[in-house]
């Protein structure tokens, strides 16, 4: 059987998880926050299996309100190479969905777990994943898609596009502290679900949000590291409808990618992508990992 997750744990699951996982990369910080970091942690629904000692399998879930309904997510589920085929995967995942109901969920869902999630589904190059869930009888219902970013010779400097925005009436900058009301009254307005990541980009020091203003109301924003802290994770983005004629959407956009260039990054992530065709115009952004979303009724 299972045992919780302990934040000293953490090293050995970060091994595991790279193990996994080849696709992506995993450390000790990240998995802080997709566990422990979670505002809605749960210690119960984060679990490591272990064989003579040693951590060779975890999952981590949480609770969210999805469409007016108590689901179950299951953020990551990770076991290693060597001990597969044993049924640690899904005696890990039935655990989960056990709680799940346990908690009241008549739903259970796989990685996409906005606003604090790892990916926005399961990369449908993880053959063992997707044959896991199609063992414990889940159903793929949707498609995700990530683009990329290449910063290698993406400008620093965008003073002039800020000034032509100057020339409208619209002052760009970064957010300070005291903008945070005003920031967030902006996204409740047509983005409620982002709310949490544009909370979280001000608890950074600097605060990892730029804003449009007109006539001194924030009118658009876009965000960095609010979700997959130091990975070069851009978003979210947005410009009110009435706003979109300035340009605003395009200048945050550059400023929050030149900033991840400052951080080291040679690309960015521009994770669970709508609108394709703004950011290929505006970035270069090119389709990069897709990914599957799957469901399970409780």
């Amino acid at each position: 059987m299972s045992r919780l997750l302990q934040e000293k744990d953490l090293p050995a699951v970060t091994l595991v998880c790279n193990r996994a996982m080849p696709l992506d990369h995993f450390f000790v910080e990240l998995l802080h926050e997709k566990t422990f970091g979670d505002n809605n942690y749960d210690k119960n629904l984060n679990l490591v299996e272990e064989n003579d000692g040693a951590i060779v399998g975890f999952a981590s879930g949480v609770v969210r309100q999805r469409k007016g309904e108590k689901v179950g997510f299951t953020k990551l589920l990770a076991v290693n190479p060597d001990f597969r085929e044993k049924g640690i995967g899904f005696q890990l995942l039935s655990e989960l969905e056990t709680k799940f109901r346990e908690l009241g969920c008549v739903k259970a869902r796989i990685m996409d777990s906005a606003p604090n999630y790892f990916m926005p589904g399961l990369d449908y190059r993880y053959t063992e994943g997707t044959c896991l869930l199609q063992k414990a009888k889940y159903t793929r219902d949707g498609v995700s898609l990530n683009l990329i970013a290449d910063l290698q010779y993406f400008p620093i400097d965008h003073s002039e596009e800020i000034r032509q925005c100057e020339e409208k009436g619209v002052q760009i900058r970064r957010a300070l502290p005291s903008d945070k009301e005003a920031s967030l009254a902006m996204v409740a307005r047509e983005w409620t679900s982002w709310i949490p990541e544009v909370e979280a980009t001000f608890r950074h020091d600097p605060v990892t949000l730029f804003i449009g203003l007109k006539d001194n109301q924030v009118v658009g924003f876009s965000a960095y590291d609010s979700n997959n802290v130091r990975t070069g994770w851009f978003g979210p983005m947005g410009v009110l409808p009435e706003y979109r004629k300035f340009g605003i959407g395009q200048i945050v956009c550059k400023l929050c990618l030149a900033e991840i260039k400052k951080q080291g990054f040679h690309t960015s992530v521009i994770p669970w992508v709508g609108p394709v065709r703004f950011y290929s115009k505006v970035c270069g952004a090119r389709n990069d990992r897709t990914f599957w979303t799957y469901e399970k009724e409780l």
